[in-house]
């Protein structure tokens, strides 16, 4: 919370440092922390944004709902990556930011933050979540959702969906979809000609000649 707020709000003794001879008396580098200026304090409607203070009054409400959590957080904000399909002709390499990984009582688990100003359905059939499944070799995802709403009491706009995979539909998407798709992008790539609606387009992978 100390750290978001010298974000937001700025350090008044780095700022428009110019004095090259001489360090902040703050002790951060010149300019570090300037302060957010194209974020409001209080949400607006035009364009449509939540405020600062809001973020930060969610927060409050995110960390005493779950003060008795007992996840042991591994890491965060994590890229890793990993070979999902080599044949003849092609190595798919699939690489995915990890917001966190935790250790529960039931296994290790990557989990992705949702935010929302909405409640809606979570889609199982994401590239992203079967992706980070495959990466962390297990067959759970966890969307850890966070509402923006005013009027809902935190057990309804703090929730933590499981998705859950089955051994078949992994090996489906990994020796099947996923290759497919590498091989469409290949003819795209040949053809110099990327249809503006492909689905290419949500796909991260990096296909290699062998």
């Amino acid at each position: 919370m100390i750290a978001g707020e010298l974000v937001v709000r700025g350090c008044q003794h780095c700022t428009d440092w110019t004095d090259t001879e001489n360090s902040p008396p703050c002790g951060h580098k010149p300019n570090e922390f300037p302060g957010l200026k194209n974020t409001p304090m209080d949400s607006t409607s035009k364009p449509n944004r939540v405020g600062w203070k809001h973020v930060f009054d969610t927060m409050e409400q995110y960390f005493a709902f779950y003060r008795n959590d007992s996840w042991v957080p591994l890491f965060a904000e994590e890229v890793r990556g990993d070979i999902l399909y080599e044949d003849d002709d092609i190595r798919i390499l699939w690489k995915a930011k990890l917001d966190l990984g935790v250790d529960t009582n039931q296994g290790i688990f990557p989990v992705d933050h949702k935010t929302m100003s909405q409640r809606r359905e979570t889609n199982s059939m994401n590239n992203q979540f079967i992706g980070q499944c495959l990466i962390m070799k297990t067959r759970n995802v966890v969307i850890n959702k966070i509402g923006w709403q005013t009027t809902l009491k935190p057990e309804e706009k703090f929730t933590r969906a499981v998705l859950s995979y089955s051994a078949d539909r992994l090996m489906e998407w990994q020796s099947e979809i996923l290759p497919f798709y590498a091989y469409q992008l290949l003819t795209f790539e040949e053809a110099g000609y990327y249809p503006r609606d492909s689905i290419i387009a949500r796909v991260s992978m990096v296909p290699v000649h062998s």
